[in-house]
């Protein structure tokens, strides 16, 4: 009496494709992680601390110096994309020139730096500014003055936003 052999072939056993499958899809994932973190570099990370330290001294004296004088601003975005600032408080003469910085929390290539240059009524005024709503640092800056205004604020087009230096919450949206 033999006993016939009839065992089917390797490939036509499940377990055999589970054993095979499921290292073949964490390899797939890991290189497609991989991939992700090629395209998309972590923009947070600060090259040299030592001078970002440095710079940080240096924005802390502009931000008391912005305190001492009281400095204070009413910033509006129209919707067509216009931005209007109109000084409260504090700037004392018109200042020649003023930077006003949108910088975005955590993507760098959608920053905008403006320089804003007073018309006759002493009025800040800018065309085509096109910030995108949401939540942003907003740095304005008197270079020639020493001053230096940050806060951060969630951005809407067709909003008020009252920038105070001696506030020590969150801009006034109206």
């Amino acid at each position: 009496m033999t006993a016939s052999n009839t065992t089917a072939p390797w490939y036509r056993h499940f377990w055999v494709w589970v054993l095979i499958l499921l290292p073949l899809a964490v390899i797939t994932a890991g290189l497609y992680t991989l991939f992700i973190a090629g395209e998309h570099p972590d923009a947070l990370v600060v090259d040299d601390y030592y001078r970002e330290g440095l710079a940080i001294n240096r924005r802390l004296d502009r931000e008391a110096a912005a305190r001492a004088r009281g400095i204070r601003a009413r910033l509006s975005l129209d919707r067509r994309g216009g931005l209007t600032l109109r000084p409260e408080r504090g700037f004392g003469r018109s200042l020649p020139e003023l930077e006003l910085a949108f910088i975005h929390p955590t993507r760098p290539e959608r920053d905008r730096r403006l320089s804003l240059r007073a018309d006759g009524s002493g009025i800040y005024r800018s065309d085509g500014v096109n910030i995108a709503g949401g939540r942003w640092h907003i740095r304005l800056r008197a270079p020639a003055e020493g001053w230096q205004l940050d806060t951060t604020a969630t951005l809407e087009k067709g909003q008020d936003l009252l920038l105070d230096a001696g506030a020590e919450s969150a801009p006034t949206i109206e």
